[in-house]
């Protein structure tokens, strides 16, 4: 689902940092080939990945090797990024993605409220919402302003418990959660309930999110 937020060239950064993980070395114009992108486009797309990765860490990059290929070149033994947090890492970049994690953490918003809190426009936010509908048109669901001008995901019961659980478990890492913080000691409530068990922390996400659409 998060390829739904994201934009093509972060898409491709993410195919990129997917390919060469997964690979001893990989030269440039293999990686051109397996990804079909141009080598003067795939080497703009690795600079600016390497930016990326120096937000989230100064010990990893991509480089290349003796024998002129790319690897991960990792500096210290500290944990590094992982594929997932840099989706999450583009993720939180993205209005889209704001607006619907915004939506599901706050069901009683008005439009004043949320352009407040999201800090943009009005005019901004109907353009935002526009872009938005076509994603959740095909999860058959819509954005919806009630007469009380509230804010919230329009559509059936089941469709919109199915997205918000979709939209939980499949967009972030297992060390990050996507509710909004008035959820944080909610769950860390809930976790304590599965401590004696030998479930990992993905798991315990997981059964929250579904805990958390059932109840929403």
């Amino acid at each position: 689902m998060y390829r739904e937020f994201i934009s093509p060239a972060e898409e491709k950064k993410l195919d990129i940092f997917k390919a060469v993980c997964n690979t001893n070395g990989i030269s440039l114009l293999k990686l051109s080939r397996v990804l079909k992108i141009p080598i003067k486009s795939l080497q703009k797309h690795i600079y600016f990945l390497n930016e990326d990765l120096k937000y989230l860490s100064v010990n990893l990059c991509l480089a290349k090797n003796s024998y002129n290929q790319y690897c991960i070149e990792r500096n210290g033994d500290s944990a590094e990024p992982s594929y997932s947090q840099l989706v999450y890492h583009y993720l939180l970049s993205s209005p889209q993605y704001q607006l619907v994690q915004y939506l599901i953490g706050h069901t009683d918003s008005s439009m004043s409220q949320l352009c407040s809190d999201l800090h943009v426009s009005q005019s901004h936010m109907y353009r935002l919402i526009k872009k938005v509908s076509l994603i959740l048109k095909k999860f058959h669901l819509s954005i919806y302003s009630n007469e009380e001008n509230i804010v919230e995901l329009a559509g059936r019961e089941l469709d919109i418990r199915i997205f918000i659980y979709s939209f939980l478990t499949q967009s972030a890492p297992t060390e990050f959660q996507l509710l909004s913080d008035q959820y944080i000691t909610e769950f860390e409530q809930f976790n304590s309930f599965f401590d004696a068990t030998l479930l990992d922390q993905l798991t315990k996400n997981k059964l929250f999110a579904f805990w958390k659409t059932i109840t929403i």
